[in-house]
């Protein structure tokens, strides 16, 4: 019996653009068939968009079917850190032991309104609405629990075979170091997160191989040596845009202003 065939597509930034991710992906199924299709997404699922609620439930059910799988982005690290200094409960009922991830919130203990103020003006206000709580009043946010232990989980690098997905450009000393933390992402450097979730310039030294990054969004995706950018800004009225690999093929589809 002939083997089946996988394809690979890496998905960019959500932002809670869940109609658009939907269309993309049946865009996908018409092109090349039900079987066989693997997704990875460079993060950002949530903020922005109108609906993160949907965009989280859609990608972690297809993480536990086994043909999805997501790093974290700068946007799911912000939502972490506000429930962990606003809603530690919430963090707690979800399993997670909110002292295990304090390195996510430590230097900012001392001024946690400006994390606040920071992810509501991001795009964390719209999160917090679609999941039917009141922004500015944090007794109001209810996020399921296994949408938090999804989110505090998510690794902050993959690695499959030649290709390396980070959310940002990251330096290769990041990368190993997060390859090495798969299973507790909480446990590298702040330099190193810094790095993987929010540089933007070209690293000093890339990672080997193929790496595929979102994070800074362009109206076209970045094609530059070995690397490949693929934030195409679908939350700004722009485009979502998957990569396929093997083709060396961009397939997008349009999305509208919000």
């Amino acid at each position: 019996m002939e083997a089946e065939t996988t394809r690979r597509f890496i998905i960019g930034d959500v932002h809670g653009c869940t109609e658009e991710l939907l269309s993309l992906l049946e865009l996908l199924e018409e092109r090349y068939g039900e079987d066989g299709n693997h997704f990875l997404f460079v993060g950002d699922l949530v903020d922005r968009g109108p609906d993160s609620a949907g965009s989280v439930q859609l990608v972690m059910e297809g993480v536990r079917k086994g043909t999805f799988r997501c790093i974290l982005g700068n946007h799911d690290e912000m939502l972490l850190q506000n429930l962990l200094l606003y809603r530690p409960d919430l963090v707690e009922a979800a399993g997670i032991d909110p002292t295990e991830q304090e390195s996510l919130v430590r230097s900012y203990r001392a001024i946690p309104e400006r994390v606040f103020k920071l992810w509501l003006s991001q795009g964390g206000s719209e999160t917090i609405l679609s999941y039917g709580g009141k922004p500015k009043q944090p007794e109001t946010w209810f996020i399921p629990a296994d949408h938090i232990r999804f989110i505090a989980t998510l690794p902050l690098a993959i690695r499959d075979g030649e290709v390396v997905v980070t959310h940002a450009w990251a330096e290769a000393e990041a990368v190993e170091r997060a390859l090495a933390h798969h299973a507790d992402p909480w446990n590298i450097s702040a330099e190193s997160r810094m790095s993987l979730l929010w540089n933007r310039d070209r690293p000093a030294r890339a990672p080997a191989g193929l790496h595929v990054s979102g994070h800074t969004a362009r109206r076209e995706p970045l094609v530059t040596g070995g690397a490949i950018g693929i934030d195409t800004g679908c939350c700004f009225g722009n485009r979502l845009t998957a990569y396929n690999p093997e083709e060396n093929l961009f397939l997008q589809v349009s999305c509208p202003e919000f």
